[in-house]
């Protein structure tokens, strides 16, 4: 019988092939609403003005050069702004524990989230359903079905609104809803 490990590598091999499409995907956005995207060494850090939820550092490889850019990055960060640290999953996390301790820095949780193809229960194989882009009009409407959806409270969905609207002038970011 093929061990765990030799079962799951395809299904890594497969994941990484997405990590970089998917990541330029993810910064598109997070410049579209307002973030700040620096990208230098295998550290990409994130930041924005009025929702500080987006602040984080983000190390994408565990190149000696990326490991000691994010000691940069952290011992010149203020200390009343508590680091959110990303780690890619294909980073040994001990590593990059073990060089961050000795500057006062420790890993206080992890967690891996798995990838699964999964199909949606909600419509029936003869149901009909279509989807359809936001008219620019509806921003309001979808900002709060976005914030509703994700749980935010008003101060968060008022920031939720400035920002979307922000992402509205950007080509690249389409909206859409269900019918």
């Amino acid at each position: 019988m093929p061990s765990v490990h030799h079962l799951l590598s395809p299904i890594r091999s497969d994941l990484r092939a997405q990590r970089e499409p998917t990541l330029r995907n993810n910064l598109v956005w997070l410049r579209s609403f307002g973030c700040t995207v620096s990208e230098l060494a295998g550290i990409i850090e994130v930041d924005h003005a009025l929702a500080p939820e987006y602040r984080a550092t983000m190390m994408m490889n565990g190149e000696p050069a990326a490991l000691a850019r994010l000691i940069d990055v952290l011992c010149r960060r203020p200390i009343n702004l508590p680091p959110a640290v990303f780690v890619d999953d294909f980073i040994d996390k001990n590593v990059v524990s073990d060089l961050l301790e000795p500057h006062g820095y420790r890993l206080v949780s992890a967690s891996v989230v798995q990838a699964h193809t999964v199909r949606s229960n909600a419509f029936s194989p003869d149901e009909e359903f279509s989807i359809r882009a936001m008219r620019s009009a509806e921003i309001d409407l979808w900002c709060s079905m976005y914030s509703t959806g994700f749980g935010r409270d008003a101060d968060a969905a008022a920031i939720d609104l400035i920002r979307w609207r922000l992402a509205t002038n950007d080509s690249r970011i389409e909206f859409w809803f269900v019918d």
